[in-house]
């Protein structure tokens, strides 16, 4: 083997007992070509007992990190970031599928902190609330600043979530609208 080229986004997806989304999850990462390149490596914190290492040990770029317990969200993120050293890191939930024709969907999410006080991104989806949802009246169809961010999948620069005192373990849900105070008021 050769030597590993160090990510520029690490996708940290705790998951918790559900393969009928995480394996398809991963199959279209698979598809995209995504975990093939170099540019991302896939962080899947295995909260449950799904044989996950077993499931994926084939796939290049995918590290699976298995939880003592059930750490809940923000516990397996915590966890993810213990094996993460990319300068960005995407936290996704583990039923997020990208169609093959996004096979720049993280690459493209990467050159929006061009900006230095750029301190998380996000997509827009059918799923979220507020103005990430495309169904929001106000969707907007290029990049937008907003005051809060959805964390079914937001990708944050490592600096910034460092500086606004990284995930807060101490929640019992919420932990995407608590960052995006935090990452306002250190000035992101």
């Amino acid at each position: 083997g050769g030597l590993r080229m160090k990510p520029m986004v690490d996708i940290i997806v705790p998951t918790w007992n559900n393969p009928q989304f995480l394996n398809p999850m991963v199959q279209g990462m698979v598809k995209t070509g995504h975990l093939h390149n170099g540019f991302v490596r896939l962080i899947i914190v295995n909260n449950g007992k799904q044989p996950c290492k077993q499931e994926f040990a084939h796939i290049p770029n995918l590290l699976v990190v298995d939880a003592p317990d059930n750490l809940g969200w923000e516990g397996g993120l915590a966890l993810g970031l213990k094996s993460s050293d990319a300068p960005f890191v995407c936290f996704q939930n583990d039923d997020v599928y990208l169609p093959q024709s996004s096979f720049r969907f993280y690459e493209n999410m990467v050159t929006l902190f061009s900006d230095p006080k750029v301190g998380m991104v996000g997509p827009t989806t059918t799923t979220a609330a507020g103005i990430q949802s495309i169904y929001h009246p106000n969707s907007p169809c290029a990049p937008t600043d907003v005051r809060w961010m959805i964390g079914f999948c937001m990708m944050v620069r490592r600096t910034a979530l460092d500086a606004c005192g990284g995930v807060d373990t101490t929640l019992p849900g919420g932990d995407d609208f608590d960052i995006s105070i935090r990452m306002r008021d250190a000035g992101y």
